[in-house]
């Protein structure tokens, strides 16, 4: 190298040469560095002890503006090397050593850089800890530092050119242009509507789209859209126009797309579960005038105000001519525009023209050969771009779309069905969605999937061998890119996967699109380097709706090609061979299953909500289950908004207006329902006087008292009869009954009985038959009918439900529907009676509040919604923030369903009565009114779980309660099999208490106040349940002189759920006094309290039997962790529904028992813990023989 030219033109700029040495050196270092500051190490003999340099890249700098920042540091050094620079002159020593990422000895970097200077040659010698370094890089360092160095020393411009000096290797910059190299003239611009008509045109006949309301062929789907474009133009659509369309998941959505893209507007996606605020909020962004939707969604949900709805039930659309219009789309029209989180807290449009979208359905048609003979599976919603390639892609390829029904979308044994019916050949999702459907046991033994297409989150690696054992013809094709890209720009075929991979790449351009690796000015990483994923080509989106400023952020111009890029604010890295590498995101952007959601989208939704002041987001994985779940802390505003004073009670003292409310309802009520509640209490003390024989003929089944005189133990009956544990106490309460009856008589002996005459079994069972003959034979109607036949139902089956061979669920629920419960809890007089009572309670304290106030409602156990029913009716909307949780997503999701659009003030979550609410995101003093009905006789430890929801309850709060308040042998025979009943795990003897029993337990947890309706009036009491209403006096509060109340987390998710959908509304809340920062001023993440509270400490019951171990050994691997013993609760641990899928397939797997999702599920609420399912697998074991 031509060492003294470099001198020379050093001296022209007044530089030290050592000080364009070091420059030079770290030029070429920061080539492969991530961070565009960074140190070097100077160990120089002239300079004493090893310095440290550092380095750094400013806009506008040039090669020796930076080199003069260099030389300024080496001038304050002692013995500073550019005096010596100066007095040697061209023929001195440099005598100098540089290393990387160290601050004390060059010994210790992992590359180390020695010069010396001999008669006008300079020598470079690079060592290198190979080790820590990836292969190639000592060679590539070395290449591009002699390249560097001739431009310098030849290229005079180049000191001063603004540009990077150091270029990647050449043989990197080949192979990314190679992989660049996509031009595809094979592919010729197109748009997605045509590509459809022209296969109708081809194949009219053949089957387009498959649903569960039926199905189109290509010529009907093409016809319906034909008509829809015809009146959509009618109504003035024109190109660039959004029209939105909101349809549940079936055969009309797909004309409905394409009808909008044959009128040249473009589609907008809204989904109707989404909340009414965040429907309304995208018509609004959009300028929709126009909707697609369905005569049940145009009916049922809310619309803003001036939107014309249209459906392909309206005459003007089934009149319309199903020839084409007279208008013609071109691909450089608008197709879609997909609304996604936004950092800003509004979320933003990503606008899709037809050239790109059509063009990246065609390239995966040619690449992946799909074509007529195939049938794709549509599982994504169409507000997920996946969507946009299930529609076009499918019937541009001639194939069929096969979709799932609307309220089966989650359903991996719904999926089953669907891949082994009709014959599904390609899979289109996330890959969360197959590994469900792996994990199920439902997934066929055998089944045509040819091709499955994995993309928007990373891919295990273990699940392509994982689809491919079963389904060994499946090819895995990873894919990726953006929805600002046309759905995906990269591919990766996934073949073997060798074990020392961490994950799956992300591979290499599609056709007609670029891919780029950048760093923070833009230009290439060498192999190994992290920087930003940035993609060019056909796909790139227009930018972002009406937001001109974050389309500027986002899409650039490629410095080097002139040609636009998306910046994805992804992270990768290139591989050697062309392939990029995924290594996820450093922004407030994350996905949790399979959402893109901006963290700061929800922080800024959190910030406009009263009472806070600072919000942060983070995705924190739940240790039991290993899942992402959203958690929010905030810190609530210091002037009080955060909640009233210690005396701030909704309005006053509420209580005796409550109390004289419920009084007068209940008066109301039994007047209106006497002829009913007669018929009722009727039939239930037939019921009831029937229940002794029921319980004394099952003592005889199970082989007791059958002589006069004979004796035995409760637990001799459990032993000898095959009776599961957990009833044992339940068949001390039927001995306990027939002892009150003069049937039996107590030894003296522990448990153990005497019978004053033999059980007749057969005798017995013909006194039962003839009365339930009697009242069928009197003609019950409505839901004594429907009582009478579950009561009837549960009778006859007393030996299978204590032995287990029968789950009291199937009979409560049996094949899903809801009427016994519903009978049970909300229909019958009894209950209507009640709910109605509760509902002018709550409405009465609701009206005592000040017109500005929001009264914030929590349900515990709301279950099937009975007692909603009746309260959410009664509800001013503008007023109240209810809160319907449960234990089950199966209650909170059935509610939200039907709740969503009628009541838009009430938010969904779970909630466990036997956990404290603040590991749940429940402050102290965050409600004010507390409604629980049938649920708290459930509580495993009853005081210290009123202490807590009291707790909960503001300064006069209210408690509105319904329970069952006599231990009725009816209940005992029926509704005690059920989960719950006799959980208890305190010193209580029997499930329900009396009314005086519930007075002294409520006044230990702090209750001051206590009302039982009905009181003394004895026709009602005669039903044998109450309404109990407590509280607290107006003066005192949970936290009495704490100061003022906290934030209320649970009104905050309330409010974040009416603008947001459910994927983005936080797991947890969290307050916080403030957020904390590191010492240079950054949020200190690590300092942040986690939701997940360690578990209440236990000893822990290790598994005996083979069958416990091996129950144990699944349960372990699918919930990720061990640390459980067979007592444990499922649900305690994190497990959910999805995870009761996973271990049904185990189930069938390692054990050989055939159990679907439904069944597990339906298992495990009955038999949570690992002992209680050891005896019921055991038992249906016994019975099949």
């Amino acid at each position: 190298m031509e060492w003294n030219s470099i001198v020379q033109m050093s001296g022209e700029r007044c530089l030290s040469s050592v000080a364009v040495l070091l420059t030079a050196a770290a030029e070429v270092l920061r080539l492969w560095s991530k961070q565009p500051e960074f140190a070097l190490t100077l160990d120089a003999p002239a300079t004493g002890p090893a310095h440290e340099l550092t380095f750094d890249v400013r806009p506008g700098d040039s090669f020796a503006v930076r080199a003069g920042r260099v030389h300024r540091q080496l001038a304050e050094l002692p013995g500073s090397p550019t005096e010596a620079d100066r007095s040697a002159g061209s023929t001195g020593s440099t005598g100098s050593t540089g290393s990387t990422g160290s601050t004390g000895s060059a010994d210790a970097s992992p590359v180390t850089c020695h010069a010396t200077e001999r008669a006008g040659v300079l020598t470079l010698t690079w060592e290198f800890r190979t080790a820590e370094l990836p292969a190639g890089f000592p060679a590539d360092v070395v290449s591009v530092c002699t390249e560097l160095f001739e431009r310098l020393a030849h290229e005079p411009e180049s000191w001063d050119t603004t540009d990077r000096l150091p270029r990647v290797p050449r043989w990197q910059i080949a192979e990314r242009t190679a992989a660049n190299s996509t031009t595809a003239d094979h592919l010729p611009a197109a748009t997605l509507c045509g590509l459809v008509e022209d296969r109708a045109a081809a194949t009219p006949d053949a089957v387009a789209v498959i649903a569960d309301d039926g199905q189109f062929t290509y010529r009907e789907t093409v016809g319906l859209a034909r008509q829809l474009a015809h009146r959509l133009l009618a109504l003035g659509a024109v190109p660039g126009q959004l029209v939105g369309v909101v349809v549940d998941k079936g055969r009309t959505q797909v004309p409905a797309v394409l009808g909008i893209t044959l009128s040249r507007a473009a589609y907008l996606p809204i989904d109707a579960s989404w909340p009414a605020a965040r429907r309304a909020q995208l018509v609004d962004q959009g300028g929709v005038r126009v909707v697609v939707t369905t005569p049940h969604l145009r009916d049922t949900l809310a619309w803003p105000d001036g939107i014309r709805l249209v459906t392909f039930d309206d005459p003007e659309v089934r009149e319309a001519p199903t020839g084409p219009p007279a208008v013609t789309p071109t691909p450089d029209d608008l197709a879609y525009v997909i609304f996604t989180s936004g950092s800003t807290g509004r979320p933003k449009g990503v606008v899709i023209d037809h050239r790109g979208a059509a063009n990246t359905v065609q390239d995966i048609n040619h690449r992946f050969g799909v074509g007529p003979a195939d049938r794709v599976l549509g599982l994504s919603s169409l507000s997920f771009d996946l969507s946009v390639y299930d529609v076009f892609g499918t019937l541009a390829a001639g194939a069929a779309l096969v979709l799932p029904a609307a309220n089966r979308v989650h359903d991996p044994a719904h999926w089953s069905q669907l891949v082994d019916r009709h014959g599904v050949t390609v899979w289109n999702s996330v890959p969360a969605l197959l590994r469900l459907w792996l994990d199920s046991s439902s997934a066929p033994a055998e089944a045509p999937l040819r091709l499955a297409m994995l993309s928007g989150d990373w891919i295990p690696v273990s699940l392509p061998d994982a689809l491919r054992t079963p389904y060994p013809d499946a090819r895995v094709i990873s894919l990726g890119g953006a929805t600002e890209a046309s759905i995906w720009s990269v591919h990766h075929p996934v073949e073997d996967v060798p074990a020392s991979w961490h994950r799956i790449p992300y591979g290499k351009p599609l056709a007609n699109q670029t891919l780029h690796v950048l760093d923070h000015r833009m230009d290439p990483c060498p192999v190994g380097t992290t920087g930003e994923i940035c993609i060019g080509g056909i796909g790139v989106a227009k930018g972002y709706w009406a937001d001109p400023v974050r389309t500027a952020e986002r899409f650039v111009v490629h410095p080097a090609t002139g040609g636009t890029l998306y910046r994805t604010g992804d992270l990768g890295r290139y591989l050697t061979g062309g392939d990029i590498e995924f290594l996820g995101r450093e922004d407030s952007q994350v996905k949790v299953n399979g959402y893109r959601i901006e963290l700061d989208e929800i922080s800024a939704v959190l910030r406009r909500q009263t009472g806070v002041r600072e919000a942060l987001l983070t995705v924190d994985a739940n240790p039991a289950t290993g899942r992402g779940q959203l958690v929010a802390y905030v810190v609530p505003e210091d002037d009080g908004r955060a909640g009233p004073a210690p005396d701030g009670a909704p309005g006053g003292d509420a209580w005796p207006a409550a109390l004289e409310a419920a009084h007068s309802e209940l008066h109301r009520a039994a007047t209106e329902l006497a002829p009913a509640v007669t018929t009722f209490r009727a039939l239930w003390k037939s019921l009831e006087d029937l229940a002794p024989a029921v319980m004394a003929r099952t003592f005889a089944q199970l082989g007791c008292f059958t002589e006069p005189g004979a004796t035995a133990t409760v637990d001799e009956a459990v032993a000898t009869g095959g009776v599961r544990p957990l009833y044992r106490g339940l068949l001390a309460q039927w001995a306990a009954v027939l002892a009150r009856q003069g049937v039996l008589t107590a030894t003296g002996r522990p448990g153990e009985y005497r019978a004053d005459r033999a059980l007749d079994a057969a005798a017995l069972d013909s006194e039962i038959e003839t009365v339930l003959s009697a009242l069928g034979a009197e003609g019950s109607e409505g839901s004594d009918e429907v009582l009478l036949d579950y009561f009837t139902s549960c009778i006859e089956r007393q030996l299978p439900l204590l032995r287990g061979t029968v789950r009291p669920l199937q009979l409560l629920l049996p094949d899903g529907d809801w009427r016994v419960t519903e009978a049970l809890y909300a229909t019958n007089p009894a209950a209507r009676l009640q709910n109605r009572i509760a509902a002018r309670a709550v409405r009465t304290f609701v009206d005592a509040a000040p017109a500005d106030r929001t009264v914030r409602i929590l349900e515990v156990g709301a279950g099937t919604g009975s007692t909603a029913d009746t309260i959410l009716p009664a509800l001013p909307a503008d007023r109240v923030a209810y809160r319907f949780t449960d234990l089950s997503t199966a209650f909170t999701e059935q509610a939200r369903k039907r709740y969503r659009d009628a009541h838009p003030f009430v938010d969904y979550g779970l909630f466990d009565i036997d956990k404290d609410p603040a590991g749940q995101g429940l402050a102290p003093g965050s409600v004010d009114v507390l409604v629980a009905a049938n649920v708290l006789h459930d509580a495993k430890h009853l005081d210290r779980t009123l202490a807590r929801l009291r707790e909960l309850l503001a300064p006069g709060g209210l408690l509105v309660q319904i329970e069952g308040t006599v231990n009725s042998p009816l209940n005992m025979i029926s509704f005690a099999f059920l989960e719950g009943f006799g959980n208890y795990q305190d010193q209580r003897e029997a499930t329900l208490l009396s009314v005086p029993e519930w007075q002294a337990h409520l006044a230990r947890a702090g209750f001051t106040r206590f009302a039982p309706v009905p009181e003394g009036e004895p026709a009602v009491d005669a039903l044998i349940q109450h309404v109990l209403l407590a509280g607290t006096s107006d003066g005192s509060t949970a936290d009495e002189g704490h100061g003022p109340r906290p934030l209320d987390t649970a009104a905050l998710a309330t409010a974040l759920g009416r603008l947001l959908p459910d994927y983005m509304v936080p797991h947890h809340f969290l307050l916080l006094d403030e957020v904390p920062l590191s010492a240079n001023g950054k949020v200190d993440r690590s300092a942040l309290p986690s939701p997940w509270r360690e578990q209440e400490e236990q000893d822990l019951t290790l598994p005996l039997s083979e069958l416990e171990q091996r129950l144990h050994a699944i349960w372990s691997d699918t919930l990720g962790h061990g640390d459980f013993g067979t007592e444990t609760n499922f649900f305690d641990l994190g497990g959910d529904s999805l995870h009761a899928v996973r271990i049904a397939g185990r189930f069938r797997t390692d054990l050989g028992i055939e159990k679907d999702g439904s069944e597990a599920i339906d298992m495990l609420f009955e038999a949570p813990t690992i002992k209680e399912l050891a005896v019921l697998l055991s038992r249906e074991a016994g019975a099949r023989g």
